[in-house]
């Protein structure tokens, strides 16, 4: 996935992450600012951070959650 280049408006900078056909947006003082920000963004949308701290837990079938107990 390639970084979108963020946008001035006016003294600051907005850029948006489009990940799975929903949008983040977010507007900083600098350039460098919103490239960091949307990789940080991006890597977290990837790694299923935001859905775990919301509660979502990651789908596992039936089988793997057996393993997974087992294991333990």
């Amino acid at each position: 996935m390639k970084l979108p280049k963020p946008i001035q408006r006016g003294q600051s900078w907005r850029i948006t992450v489009t990940y799975d056909k929903k949008r983040y947006s977010s507007t900083h003082d600098t350039k460098e600012e919103c490239e960091r920000w949307a990789s940080f963004k991006i890597l977290e949308l990837r790694s299923g951070k935001a859905q775990i701290e919301k509660g979502i837990m990651p789908i596992l079938l039936f089988k793997q959650l057996c393993e997974k107990y087992y294991s333990e």
